[in-house]
């Protein structure tokens, strides 16, 4: 008889197993159904909400990067402009031009007698403006003098330099160009 119940199983034994399969596959798929699938589903979502902060941190620091180098750089060409609005400014400045003469002069021991200015004259990225200058002086005085103009800041060009000799020193007549930025 040990040998007739051992291979055969009786119907309140299937019944039995098959009750615990059903189950135990019912309660499988509520497990996966209503826990495993709801958290791993918000753990993606969270995940991509990370991921998506992280590149947007990312980029913001970028941004901030090249804004502070930015700055840095509008800083700096800010500073080059201004430097070379000193050399060649935007309008006329003839008070400014008047007074870096006469400190000139002053320096260099010349007298400018004369400053007449010219008809300017329009070239494409400039504007050139003369004047007709004279200055007395002695003959070093004057070149002198000459040679700081040279070396000024803002930008100058002598043309049709005429020299007399004058009483107790040199007359130097002389147009003198001074440039405008046409911007």
């Amino acid at each position: 008889m040990a040998d007739e119940h051992s291979g055969n199983l009786n119907s309140e034994q299937i019944k039995t197993i098959v009750a615990s399969v059903f189950f135990g596959v019912v309660m499988c798929f509520g497990y996966w159904k209503f826990f495993w699938k709801p958290f791993a589903d918000k753990k993606a979502d969270a995940a991509m909400k990370i991921a998506k902060i992280d590149s947007d941190i990312a980029r913001a620091v970028g941004v901030t990067s090249k804004e502070t180098s930015l700055s840095g750089e509008i800083a700096e060409l800010s500073k080059l402009e201004a430097d070379a609005e000193k050399r060649l400014p935007k309008d006329k400045r003839l008070p400014d031009l008047l007074r870096s003469l006469g400190s000139i002069g002053r320096s260099c021991h010349v007298n400018i007698a004369s400053f007449t200015p010219q008809p300017q004259r329009e070239q494409t990225y400039y504007i050139e403006v003369p004047y007709q200058v004279t200055v007395t002086g002695g003959f070093n005085d004057v070149g002198r003098f000459m040679a700081v103009l040279a070396t000024s800041q803002r930008l100058f060009t002598v043309r049709d330099m005429n020299i007399n000799a004058a009483q107790g020193g040199v007359n130097a007549n002389f147009m003198l160009v001074s440039y405008q930025y046409k911007g």
